[in-house]
């Protein structure tokens, strides 16, 4: 809001007289008003107001302030009609009404966010402005100085960031501008962020506050042991706040600095033992984060209470927890099994999906839970809320059907847009299985990308030649993108894939006659189900895949004997025999679609 008028924005709403197919000379300032907000609906008339507005800058206090507020609505959608009015709006800078300055300051800050091109040529004027003898004027000059550096084609931000430590004395108006700095764009701050950590250190709680909401938003890195002790000093605080925002910090400094606050985790601990539930809640988001280092330490609490609770941030908060520690094949995680088998029925969207991904560690680290599992996990995945989770899920307990492979090949259609699930599949696919996911995702690619490339040449022939560069461009852009995420997808295969072989040298390119060696006594192999990897031909038909040092030899037919060896001679290839059936129909279907 410009300086001068509380409530401002009831002008808008007032009835205005005002002919804007015959625009004369404004008669008061309301007619200035409505005129910024119809031009944004009728771009067409912007330039008939224009001379308009370089008189109505000229005249008093409330036409300047009117006419620099219809300025800023139009700046935000069409800031290159502005660029004659700029030179007029430099030279208010001057103007001996404090309040005119700061509104001319407001404004440019508006125009230089959207449109840096405006303010570039000026940017020597506004910095002048930090020493000027008014306090408001200063502030908005900072104001406006930060909303120009948050513009991408800024390319003196930090100049700019710099120049405001060193000018703005006081430290109160500093942080509240970097605070709203880092609301807006974080990453701009990160190079001055060992700057922040003195601020921890200030008397006002309010400056301390606002540091520890600036560090939680910019997230900074490579943070030295004493500045990680700054933050956790100030858990300890008696003012509630203090400690509730260096709690909020350390949930995501936290995240990429774990070994820095190894030592917090008993405090920890008894935070969510025994304090309220604003401090219980980060606090157990900080010790997801950690419990990696020593997952037995959470053995201290019983999560049963928080897992029934009607508080839905704290529950959720608890199941996040859970999914961590279960990943980690916890053993505290799998005394809270039954009660997980209830929460997949809850009524809440978010702890379902939770409790589906718990399932799924459960299953990949205890083969037991798997029969149990898989007829809930199935009933999930008719849902298309929790499709994705349920078949991740199933994936990690090794059963793969039509259904889930059709939706896999969907998405790498749609890679772009599903790349973080696909990587989550990728990840989890049984090594038996992933061959073949992988050639088949190479056909994806090389019939997407020519598809891309007959585009892009059909566009560039048939065009206007400005509009086809444009589109010309984001097509090849897309490209790239969708090259370098099937580059990538086929980079974690080739990975898993490799390091499955150097894992289980013994097991691959075997002979089925080599293996078995029983010139007369034939046999067949022998798993329990809960061991074996359980697939879904296309007929509905379902087979198992054992694996070999899961199993044992019993006699076998000589007929079915004989089959098995005259169709198969490696014994990886009867491992994926249905699973390429299914795949190789699926496949074809996938490169007929239009699409494609």
């Amino acid at each position: 809001m410009m300086n001068g008028y509380k409530n401002d924005d009831k002008y808008f709403d007032m009835k205005v007289n005002l002919n804007l197919n015959n625009i004369e000379e404004f008669k008061n300032f309301r007619e200035i008003l409505f005129s910024g907000k119809f031009c944004i609906e009728n771009p067409k008339i912007i330039n008939k107001v224009l001379p308009e507005y370089k008189k109505s800058l000229q005249k008093d206090f409330k036409f300047k302030w009117a006419t620099l507020k219809a300025m800023s609505i139009i700046v935000t959608a069409y800031p290159e009609h502005l660029k004659t009015l700029m030179p007029i709006t430099v030279e208010m800078l001057k103007d001996s009404d404090w309040r005119t300055r700061k509104n001319s300051l407001e404004f440019l800050g508006d125009a230089g966010l959207v449109c840096y091109e405006l303010v570039n040529e000026y940017m020597d004027h506004i910095i002048a402005m930090l020493d000027d003898e008014n306090p408001n004027v200063v502030c908005s000059s900072a104001y406006t100085i930060s909303k120009i550096s948050l513009n991408p084609k800024c390319n003196n931000t930090k100049k700019l960031i710099n120049l405001l430590n060193t000018k703005i004395k006081s430290k109160l108006l500093l942080i509240e501008i970097l605070k709203n700095m880092s609301n807006i764009n974080p990453e701009i701050l990160k190079d001055s962020s060992n700057n922040l950590f003195g601020y921890l250190d200030d008397e006002n709680p309010e400056i301390v506050i606002k540091t520890l909401e600036i560090i939680h938003n910019i997230k900074p890195e490579n943070i030295s042991y004493d500045n990680a002790e700054k933050i956790i000093s100030k858990t300890d605080s008696k003012n509630k706040d203090i400690k509730t925002s260096a709690l909020n910090a350390l949930v995501e400094i936290s995240k990429v600095e774990s070994e820095k606050f190894r030592n917090i985790m008993p405090k920890i601990i008894e935070f969510v033992k025994y304090e309220e539930r604003d401090i219980k809640i980060p606090s157990i988001y900080i010790l997801n984060n950690l419990c990696h280092l020593n997952p037995s330490i959470v053995n201290e609490l019983d999560l049963n209470y928080y897992i029934i609770t009607e508080d839905y941030d704290l529950k959720y908060s608890v199941m996040n927890l859970l999914q961590t520690l279960s990943n980690l094949e916890s053993k505290t995680a799998q005394k809270y099994k039954k009660i997980i088998e209830k929460t997949v029925e809850d009524d809440n969207s978010s702890i379902i999906t939770k409790s589906i991904a718990i399932m799924g560690n459960f299953g990949k680290f205890d083969k037991y839970c798997k029969d149990k599992y898989i007829p809930i996990l199935k009933s999930k995945f008719l849902d298309l809320k929790y499709r994705k989770e349920s078949t991740l899920s199933l994936i990690k307990l090794g059963y793969v059907d039509n259904k889930i492979v059709e939706l896999i090949f969907n998405c790498i259609k749609n890679i772009n847009l599903e790349i973080k699930f696909l990587k989550c599949v990728f990840e989890q696919y049984p090594y038996e299985l992933l061959d073949d996911l992988k050639k088949h995702t190479i056909k994806i690619k090389d019939s997407l990308h020519l598809k891309l490339k007959n585009t892009k040449n059909k566009l560039i022939n048939s065009t206007e030649y400005n509009e086809k560069i444009i589109t010309a461009q984001n097509i090849q852009n897309s490209e790239i993108e969708t090259l370098n995420n099937f580059e990538e997808l086929i980079s974690i295969a080739d990975y898993r894939i490799n390091e499955y072989q150097n894992t289980n040298t013994n097991n691959t390119n075997v002979k089925l006659g080599q293996s078995l060696k029983i010139p007369d006594d034939e046999c067949v192999v022998l798993a329990l189900k809960s061991e074996c990897m359980e697939v879904e031909l296309e007929d509905g038909k379902q087979v198992y895949i054992v694996p070999k040092d899961k199993s044992m030899h019993t006699i076998l037919s000589n007929e079915l004997l004989e089959f098995v060896d005259n169709n198969q001679d490696n014994e990886f290839d009867l491992y994926k025999i249905s699973h390429e059936i299914m795949i190789q129909s699926l496949i074809e279907t996938a490169l007929k679609d239009k699409n494609i």
